[in-house]
């Protein structure tokens, strides 16, 4: 009797064990990026940067291109109406033709006009009682450059000059410029100070309006105070692709200019935005309007089209009972690319109804992108003989047929 419960004993672990080591839950199936993390298109920037002064250039919507190492903030003159006029336009928003509110010239603003013209500041023409529309103001500010115009903006937007410089300066803040002070509403004052990369950060964003767009590209204008065509100071516009954006002259800044010109890359259309400050050659800012018409021009040459075709391998499926199965692109993506431009990739997978989907997120420069991903081959249902002997060391010469 012993002997017939010990040998059940034995046929029913005979009959249990391989059943329990089949019900043994799968292991997982782990996915891996084959690229890098993190890296950069290949190659150099072939052209320089001016020796003086400080410079920068960036392709919007990329990326910065290049820029001048350890800036520090100087003196930027005009180019701070930059600023003015993105804040006027923030606060009373245009569309394209629109005219915008009328303002009516005061007593004040005719004595911020004579006080400009007297001490050599530049200026636009008003006169008491005069009705001015929001463009024709932001064009006093942005084509002579009129350092009362931008007093008169400052006082219609925040009812102070003071206050408007105070949210110049806390929307400089979030915009990411963290070397700009903003002193006054037209950078008169040698305190408003930024370096050549923020004022990018800056324009970059001004030139998506475009109402601020159309306006910096003007050459000369009408205004209810001239008595002729006042023209703008950006003297390239029109010329060599320039499209603006707005020039600066001071003892202390020296000749600035931050300028732009569209390229046409793979069918596509780029805006290439160039920061020149602290030019000091004669005249100051004919040096830096030539220093950023050359860098434009240089910068162009540089910006081409990047992809990853379909078919691409990305990464492998780890199938414990199968092996690795290579993730591969579902189709093929394009980019604008420049030489040293950052690349960061991300590897995604995602639990559906239908099984799990990969893509792979990749960002160059500012530019975001999610490729799908599929597998080179299909999972396969693990084989009966593995769910029973994984994990198993086996005599060599064993081997079983299940």
């Amino acid at each position: 009797m012993k002997v017939k419960i010990i040998s059940l004993v034995v046929l029913l672990l005979i009959i249990a064990t391989p059943v329990a080591l089949y019900f043994r839950p799968l292991p997982n199936i782990d996915v891996a990026m084959s690229l890098p993390q993190t890296s950069a298109v290949p190659g150099n920037l072939s052209f320089q940067l001016p020796n003086a002064g400080q410079s920068g250039i960036a392709v919007q919507g990329i990326g910065l291109m290049k820029d001048t190492a350890n800036e520090s903030p100087i003196p930027i003159g005009s180019v701070a109406k930059i600023m003015t006029a993105y804040l006027v336009l923030q606060h009373h928003p245009l569309t394209m033709y629109q005219s915008g509110p009328t303002y009516t010239i005061t007593q004040s603003d005719v004595a911020t006009y004579v006080h400009d013209k007297a001490i050599g500041d530049s200026y636009v023409k008003v006169v008491a009682g005069q009705k001015w529309t929001e463009v024709q103001m932001l064009q006093g500010l942005l084509l002579p450059s009129g350092d009362n115009m931008a007093h008169t903006l400052a006082v219609w937007t925040d009812g102070s000059e003071q206050a408007f410089v105070n949210e110049m300066n806390q929307t400089a803040k979030k915009l990411g410029m963290t070397h700009t002070t903003y002193a006054d509403a037209s950078g008169v004052s040698a305190s408003t100070v930024s370096t050549a990369k923020d004022e990018l950060k800056l324009a970059e964003v001004a030139m998506q309006n475009p109402v601020f767009r159309s306006i910096v590209d003007t050459a000369q204008a009408t205004l209810p105070g001239s008595t002729g065509p006042v023209f703008n100071v950006d003297y390239y516009v029109g010329h060599y692709g320039i499209v603006g954006i707005k020039t600066g002259s001071t003892p202390q800044a020296g000749g600035c200019f931050v300028s732009a010109t569209y390229d046409k890359v793979g069918g596509k259309k780029v805006l290439l935005i160039g920061s020149v400050l602290g030019q000091q050659g004669t005249p100051m800012l004919m040096s830096a309007l030539n220093a950023s018409r050359s860098i434009l021009q240089d910068a162009s040459k540089e910006v081409t089209v990047g992809s990853v075709a379909q078919g691409t391998v990305v990464g492998q499926v780890n199938v414990p009972w199968q092996g690795s199965i290579p993730l591969v692109t579902a189709k093929s993506v394009s980019y604008l690319s420049f030489p040293g431009l950052p690349i960061h990739r991300k590897l995604i997978s995602t639990q559906t109804k239908n099984g799990t989907q990969y893509e792979l997120e990749m960002q160059v420069g500012d530019q975001q992108m999610s490729i799908p991903l599929q597998q080179s081959a299909a999972t396969q249902k693990p084989s009966l003989k593995w769910k029973v002997l994984r994990g198993m060391k086996l005599p060599s010469k064993l081997s079983f047929k299940l």
